[in-house]
Formats: C-alpha cells, structure tokens, sequence
C-alpha cells in the first residue's frame, strides 16, 4: 500500500519552533517526528511513501537525501503554492489503482493501520477515516457517526456547547482509488472542508475506524511537550538505550558529576550536567546540552546544544537549539525561549511567554510578554464575552492588543466599536480603537452609547464585525458582535486568540494607518426606527417607562407621546441600562419577567401568520406555541461553528425586537392597541412557566460528559435537550470548558429549581464515575 505524509502547513502555532523546522522535522526523545511515522508505517507492510511539502520543504528533501529507510522508498512532491490537504494528496499521488494511506506529519501515534484497511476494505467505503475520543474536543475536528459508524456529519473545532461528540478525525485517511478522482488538481482543496461534505452530499459511503491506540496531535507546545512526556512514561513506545534503576535513558555515556536525575529522564550524547544540579522527569535533554551547577530542572525539553546556567530554575519550559538560560534565571510554564535566544542573568520569564529566536532579555527583567511582539492569553472568551475586573484583567494594554488583534483579521474591513457611558469605558475604547488603527484597519466609531443602540446601529450599517465595551462600577465586559449584530462566529474568536497567543499582529507604517470615522448621531435615525414600530400609532393607550439609563428614559418618553400614548399611568415597563432587557409590572397582569415578555411577543408574531428568530436561550416555551398555530421557530446560535444557523440570523436582522427592550416595549404595545388584547389578556394566552439556571463547576471532562449524555438528549446545536418528568433542560458546556451550564424549564419557576437540582446531581454523578 502507498502511504501519503501530509507535511504543508506552516505550525504557526508551535512557533517558535518551527520559524526554521518545519513541523515533521520537530524533534521528540532526539528523533525528528517524520521518523516516529515512518517505522509505523513500515511496521504494517507500507513499502512505498510520498512526502507532500510545502513550508520549508527544502529541509525536509535535504533529510530525505541522507536518509532513506530500509525497505521503504519515499519520494518529496513539493507544492508550488497551498494546495491544502486533499490537494496535497492529488498532487503527490494523482490517480492510484489502490488504496492510499493519509497519514498527518505533525501527530505522534501508534495506530493498528492494518485494522483500520482491514475495516476500509469490510465496509466498502469509499474512504475511512481514523478516530479517537478526546477529553477536549474545542482543538480538533469532530465526526458525527452512526451507530453502524458510517460519518453522517463533521463539526469543526466547536465552543463545547456545540460539541455533541467527542469523536476527533485524527487526519489518518484511507482512501480507495474514485476518491481520488473527486479532487480537482491543482488547486487548493481540504479534505475535512471541501472533499468530505462533497462526499458526503453525494451519497457516497464514508466510513470511521475508532482507535484505541495512541494518537497526539503535535498542533501546539502543550501537545509538544507532552507527547515527549509520554514517550518516556512508555504510554507509546518508539524509544531506544541503556535506561538506568529510575527509569532514566541515555542514548550516549551518562554525564560525569555528583548531580540528581529524577526520572524518566532522556540524556542525549554530550550532555554535560553540574555539581548539585536536580533534573526531575519527565524531562528531555538532547544531544551537547549543558546544565550548570545547582539548576534545577522540573520537566520540559532543551534541544540541541541549549545552555543553562548556574542555579537557574526551569518548569515545564522548551528551551530551543542553542539558547542560553543564564544565571540565576527562571523559566516558567509553558514559557519558551527560541533557537539561540538568550534569558539574562536573574531574569524571569512568565508561564506561557514566548522569546522569539536570537532576542536577549535583559539581566534582573520580568518578562511577561512575548519578547519583541507582546502576547495574549489563550481561552480568551467566555459565553458573557471577556470578562474581568477593570485594571487587573482588563487594562488598556490588553484593548491595544486587542485592537491589534481584531484589525489583523482583515485590513480591509472597517471595525465597529463602542462603550457604555463610564470614565473606564470610554479610556479602554481609545486604547481599543488605536490598536485597530495601527494594523491599518478602519474604526467605526459609535462612542459612550448604550448597547441596544450599538447593536441597531451595526445592522443598519451593515457592519460586519463589531465590539461593545460594557463595565460596571468594578468590572467589565468585551462583547464581539458580528454580522446582523448576532454572535461572533467561533472562526473570528480563534483567529484573535490565536493573534494574541501568537503575538503576531499586522503593522501599517504611518502612511497607512486607518481612519477613525465618528458615527455619533445615529439615536436621531434609532428614534425614528422606534416610531416605525407601532404603525398606527399608540393614541389610547397608556405606559410608563423607567430606566437607570436617563438617555433611555428620555427617548422611550419622547417615542410613546409621539405616538400619542399617555404615560402618567398603565403598565410600567423597566428597561435595564443596556436596553437589552425589560420587565412590566401591570395591575392586572402582575409582574411579567423578560423570557415572558419573549413568549408574549412571539405569540403575537404567531397570530399574525409570522415566522420568527430568537437566540436558543430563548424559551422552549415558544417552540409550543409556534406548533399550535403552525408556525416555526428558527434558533440561532450565540457563537456558531459554521453556517448551520444561516437562515434562523437572516430573519433575526429583520427582528431585532426580540433582543431590544426598547423596540420590544413599543411593538408590545402597538400589537395591543391593533388586536384590542391587553398585555393582561395576551399573557394569559401564554401558558405558566418557570425557569431556574445552574452550573456545575469543576468538571473533569465536559466533552466526555456531554457525549454521554447525547444518548438522553437530543442536540440543539448549542448543548443538549433533555426531556424530564418535571419538564426540559438544556445542558451546554461554558466556552473555555471549566463548567456545565443548565438552564430548567417547567410549569412553574419552584418545578423548575427542582428540575434544575435534579439535573445537576444526576451530571454531578455522571462525572465523579468517570474519574
């Protein structure tokens, strides 16, 4: 059988490593990564392999040219330009008369290949595909399958709430021979993104091999190092040497000296190791590194030739080829220092921060960003947005970098951005908007305004990409709106964090930095949006309105006496400061609570043979009532993975009264005047119902748990819907995957907290059983 090694992407990810190696020339235990897949492909009767290159593919024909495996030939088909994975593939292989193995050049595994061809040639399928629970789906391709294991669906790189399966594709493929035929020469095609759905549409038959063997995806430096921890833990082997009473191995003579290891340890050729220093494994020191007096080594990896000084103190780092770490130095988690960069003397680096190749810090610094380009944080969004406390969290150096951020997605659309009315706000949004300028990127700049009216004002100027400043007296809160002011799709939010993680941003020189456009005055044309609401006016009826928000306050006022409402009595309605949410309370109604309010309007929608579009955290309370007047609910998502909620968004920019208090306030009240139904008789229409919100924090693995659950529940595509006795809830993971939200609902709020602490007891069950 013919293999293909996918070996084009860049890494950019694993960066700094691989700014000079490309990713299967990375190095794990002394072995570059592409060696770890040749033995396993000769290990199951692979004879002939294709590299398919493009990034630096000069290394990899230079590694080809001095070593070529006994019994195996391998071959380097170079790419021109990006042909993507599938093209990749055509490109290496063109047409074949036999299966072809797709293996990925950047994962460390030790998969019964044998089996999955076996399964490949059983099931008749047109191509297999390798897959494997994961504990964390959020970084990997997931593959939806039935219960024959044949692939129905794929999602890619999901928030947990839209991870139903924990299934990764593993990008290990074999394909038959008309497979190949599917994919257009030449040209830049994916298998997951292009080749699979095709398939898929066309009915033809794809099918899933479920491993249980050793699989990592060597996609960041966590991974990195941890596939190397592994290896030396033997959870894979592929390791070969003396290895001493602990667990130690040495590929060379062991060091002289009076020094501790602590293993498992590797020990390359070379090494030198001075008097008192400790190592604690799982650690790696490759070929001619040195490792002054007293240091002390807890795990990580030093590569060729790195250097590390006298007491200095190292914790899970990577230290590259050549670098120094001097004297007294310290090297947190996940921090790296780059092929031949050098950590001054007593200098500090902070977890996570990364020091590009040849840059020196200086002695006694702090280092907490990424040397030269500054850094972010990974897991930067959660489901309320970017969330922390104003000038611990959230500072003006992390809007700049934000600014940078988001300006680098693509110069060439304009940013919208806005704040609420405080003193922080306001300061944070210059620091904001200066780093949108200076990627280059043009600012939409609708300033202090609350964000009801920043969200009319994204879709009436057909904004693609927003951002709202919100805080409270100690707090804030960074929403990221995008087209139709709805939710940021998750492919927008991985591409900033992924900017900040890196620390790469776009830079326009002076000549090129963007506009800042002021878009104030848009409350004039928002007030006559509230105006055209209630068509035939509002003579007649009575409502008060009351709001923290005085510009609120002031406008609703204006806007129900210009329609010729009274408003020195009737119903009060109470608009929160944002605009985004409202409650009434009505002498003979009571107190109506917003979800209410939501299902009253629908309802009202309903009666008028509409369709409508509200978010899924709306009430399943209006999917009842759309049934018994024959209409449909279309959901959307809060952060969407793909175009699944293309149509549910579409109509939501049509009716944006749903998620504005304002304009709900009006459309209530004209719907009322027009039926002759009063907002007492129109909530009677509506059946009792309660809600009640939970989390559960701590959990070990959301995703595992959230694929047990999918036997219960059914998928909504933002987390599962399980039917109860007591009534429905929807369970969803939070985005950076540290707890379960549920969110109960029944015939009464007191059913709905007993629903809600049933639900949470029995997940709370379910998770402790799995660790």
């Amino acid at each position: 059988m013919k293999a293909v090694i996918m070996a084009g992407g860049e890494g950019s990810r694993l960066r700094p490593l691989t700014l000079d190696t490309p990713k299967p020339m990375t190095r794990l235990c002394g072995k570059p990564v592409i060696e770890y897949i040749l033995a396993l492909l000769k290990r199951h009767g692979v004879t002939d392999c294709v590299l398919s290159a493009g990034y630096l593919q000069n290394e990899l024909l230079a590694y080809l040219e001095a070593r070529q495996p006994d019994g195996l030939s391998i071959r380097l088909a170079g790419e021109e330009h990006p042909l993507g994975t599938a093209g990749g593939v055509k490109n290496a292989v063109g047409l074949a008369n036999e299966e072809i193995l797709v293996m990925s050049g950047d994962a460390l595994c030790d998969i019964d290949l044998s089996a999955a061809l076996k399964r490949h040639r059983d099931s008749g399928a047109a191509a297999t595909l390798v897959v494997k629970q994961v504990e964390d789906p959020r970084e990997y391709g997931l593959i939806l399958t039935s219960e024959e294991g044949l692939v129905t669906g794929f999602i890619e790189k999901p928030p947990l709430s839209q991870a139903t399966t924990n299934l990764a594709n593993t990008g290990i493929y074999i394909l038959s021979p008309e497979t190949l035929e599917l994919i257009p020469p030449g040209e830049k095609y994916d298998f997951a993104g292009d080749l699979f759905p095709r398939m898929l549409a066309q009915h033809k038959r794809l099918s899933t091999y479920r491993t249980a063997g050793y699989w990592c995806d060597i996609g960041e430096l966590q991974s990195y190092l941890q596939c190397q921890y592994d290896l030396l833990q033997g959870r894979i082997g592929g390791l070969s040497g003396p290895v001493d009473a602990d667990g130690n191995l040495f590929t060379g003579d062991r060091p002289a000296g009076d020094y501790r290891l602590h293993g498992p340890v590797y020990i390359g050729k070379n090494v030198r190791i001075g008097h008192g220093a400790q190592i604690y494994g799982p650690c790696v020191l490759e070929d001619e590194v040195s490792v002054g007096a007293n240091a002390q080594i807890e795990g990580g990896v030093l590569l060729e030739g790195a250097f590390i000084g006298e007491s200095a103190r190292l914790y899970h780092a990577l230290v590259c080829k050549g670098a120094s770490v001097k004297w007294g130095a310290t090297m947190h988690q996940g921090s790296v220092a780059g092929a031949h960069a050098v950590v001054g003397n007593s200098a500090k680096v902070e977890p996570g921060v990364k020091i590009w190749p040849y840059r020196h810090t200086p002695d006694g610094a702090v280092v907490s960003r990424h040397l030269i380009t500054q850094s972010g944080r990974e897991g930067l969004f959660d489901d309320e947005g970017i969330v922390g406390e104003i000038g611990v969290e959230l500072t003006p150096e992390l809007f700049a970098r934000l600014g940078c951020a988001v300006g680098s997605i693509d110069q060439r659309q304009p940013v919208a951005i806005a704040c609420c009315d405080t003193r922080p706000a306001r300061a944070l949004l210059q620091a904001l908007s200066a780093g949108i300028q200076s990627s280059g990127a043009q600012v939409m700049d609708f300033g202090p305004v609350y964000r009801s009216l920043f969200q009319w004002s994204l879709t009436y100027t057909g904004g693609e990409l927003g951002i709202y400043i919100g805080s409270g007296p100690s707090e804030g809160a960074v929403t990221l709106l995008g087209r139709y002011a709805l939710g940021c799709a998750r492919e927008v939010e991985r591409k900033i964090e992924g900017f900040l993680s890196r620390g790469e941003f776009a830079r326009a020189d002076a000549a090129h930095f963007g506009e800042r456009i002021c878009m104030d005055g848009m409350q004039a044309l928002y007030a006559s949006h509230l105006l055209r609401q209630a068509p035939y006016g509002l003579n007649g009826m009575q409502a008060r309105v009351q709001s923290a928000n005085r510009s609120i306050a002031a406008l609703m006022c204006d806007t129900l006496q210009g329609l010729g409402c009274e408003t020195e009595g009737g119903p009060l309605f109470r608009i929160d400061p944002d605009g985004m949410q409202v409650a009434v309370t009505d002498s003979d109604a009571g107190e109506l609570l917003f979800g209410r309010l939501q299902c009253m309007l629908a309802l009202s929608e309903f009666l008028q043979k509409r369709d409508v579009a509200v978010s899924h955290t709306a009430p399943q309370l209006i999917d009842r009532l759309a049934d018994e007047h024959g209409r449909k609910v279309y959901r959307y998502l809060d952060c969407p993975a793909g175009e699944t909620d293309a149509r549910a968004r579409s109509l939501a920019a049509r009716q944006g009264y749903f998620r504005d208090a304002l304009m709900m306030t009006v459309r209530l009240l004209s719907f009322c005047k027009v039926s002759g139904m009063s907002l007492s008789a129109l909530s009677q229409a509506v059946p009792d119902y309660g809600t009640r919100q939970g989390e559960l924090a701590g959990i070990q693995a959301p995703a595992v748990l959230m694929d047990k659950l999918a036997e219960r529940g059914k998928a909504v595509g933002e987390g599962l819907l399980l039917q109860h006795k007591l009534g429905v809830a929807r369970i969803r993971p939070n985005k950076r995957g540290d707890r379960i939200r549920v969110f109960a609902e029944s015939r009464s709020a007191e059913i709905a907290e007993e629903l809600c602490a049933d639900v949470l007891a029995y997940l709370d069950k379910l998770d402790k059983g799995m660790s």
